[in-house]
């Protein structure tokens, strides 16, 4: 029998698309993308996202209660406080696998900094197929800052 673990869906999400750590760790050192969403607590598919919490001590976990989906969640919702410039929130789905949204959702495209001209296309190729074609957009690093500049494309 599969654990919770196991079986559970979990997909993360954040309120900033322009965080150069972020992109560091999880854009492929800048060279993937990040799809921006139009999230509100109406989108049926992001009404079940929740904030995560940031904290120097690890949750407490009271294993003598029989909700294990409680302990789950303050397991997955919790995270170290230097974590925070993440904005994070989280959705758990009882099961893993591929979820559906509505098209018009997915409002941008954000080309990595150090994307290549190939990979580009191929994502500029694969959004032209969306009935509602989002927005392209570019990251480029800073020249004299650690930070990161998003500038759109035209179409």
């Amino acid at each position: 029998m599969k654990s919770a673990h196991d079986r559970a869906g979990l997909y993360f999400l954040s309120e900033v698309g322009d965080q150069i750590l972020m992109w560091s760790h999880y854009g492929d050192g800048h060279r993937g993308y990040c799809i921006e969403f139009e999230a509100t607590d109406s989108t049926l598919v992001f009404r079940c996202a929740q904030k995560v919490v940031y904290q120097d001590d690890y949750p407490a976990i009271d294993f003598s209660r029989r909700d294990k989906y409680k302990w789950a969640e303050a397991a997955v919702l919790t995270k170290y406080t230097d974590w925070s410039y993440e904005k994070e929130w989280r959705i758990v789905y009882p099961e893993k696998g591929l979820k559906d949204y509505p098209c018009g959702m997915m409002v941008s495209i954000t080309f990595g900094a150090m994307m290549t001209e190939e990979y580009k296309a191929y994502v500029r190729q694969w959004s032209s197929l969306r009935p509602s074609r989002p927005r392209l957009k570019q990251a480029k690093i800073h020249g004299s800052r650690y930070a990161l500049e998003i500038a759109n494309l035209s179409s």
